[in-house]
């Protein structure tokens, strides 16, 4: 998944090359529009290509129901997913905030434009991440930048309040996307080694061909951990999160 940088919208893409991985890394929480990426998998899949394809739990389900038949030649992964916020949240919010930008930069309203988006920003640390946005605003670059828990968006989201409503009901976690390997962030690695919270990351593999994949792979340093220990730190991999009895309010204040 990545950035469309004309729109700040998330959306499925794939890559050929490791030069070009730099887009697809990073968090981005925002729901991704697929487009014409099922298509694009099968089509490299009959050309005997490898593909490995990466998304939401559903999203990987949704592409094992499209191609409704197995590939050797594909790899699945999907991420422990918290829920997906709706794309108009997202698009209000970077309004709202341009407008909020232009007083403190002082800027006419148009006059500048979004550079970048980053989720994680993490020069404070893992756990203490921020959200960060540039702005080029011709005559310079502004940044606003806002730790996650003062940040509107960010706690719309992790309060469960701007998730799409099938992600309240969700119906693929707890493995039952089809996945061969699931990845994420290892909350409660401190629990288990020593850490110095630049991030670990954590590695599920569902199925044979998921751990030949992760097995060809060198790595500095693997721990094991027993998936019940896991789940303790990383609830979002068995539980949808309760839909918030003024969730409706919100969306019909805001016009969404």
């Amino acid at each position: 998944m990545e950035l469309d940088l004309n729109h700040w919208h998330v959306i499925h893409d794939h890559v050929k090359s490791i030069d070009d991985l730099d887009s697809l890394k990073r968090s981005k929480y925002v729901q991704s529009d697929i487009h014409d990426c099922f298509k694009l998998v099968r089509d490299f899949l009959e050309s005997n290509i490898i593909v490995l394809f990466t998304g939401t739990p559903c999203q990987v389900s949704g592409l094992k129901c499209y191609l409704s038949k197995e590939y050797d030649k594909l790899f699945l992964a999907d991420v422990i997913c918290h829920g997906v916020p709706s794309p108009y949240v997202w698009d209000k919010y970077l309004s709202e905030l341009s407008d909020g930008v232009c007083k403190k930069a002082n800027v006419r309203k148009g006059s500048f434009k979004i550079t970048d988006v980053n989720f994680r920003e993490k020069s404070n640390g893992w756990r203490k991440y921020c959200i960060s946005i540039k702005y080029n605003t011709g005559s310079g670059e502004y940044v606003e930048k806002e730790n996650i828990y003062n940040n509107m968006y960010m706690n719309l989201f992790l309060n469960n309040i701007t998730l799409r409503p099938s992600c309240y009901r969700c119906k693929f976690r707890n493995q039952k996307s089809g996945s061969d390997i699931t990845l994420g962030d290892f909350w409660g690695y401190e629990n288990f080694d020593k850490d110095d919270d630049k991030g670990v990351s954590l590695v599920l593999l569902n199925t044979d061909k998921g751990k030949s994949l992760f097995n060809s792979i060198p790595l500095k340093k693997i721990i094991p951990v027993y998936y019940n220990k896991v789940v303790a730190y990383n609830k979002s991999l068995k539980i949808s999160y309760n839909r918030p009895p003024f969730r409706d309010k919100f969306f019909l204040l805001n016009r969404f």
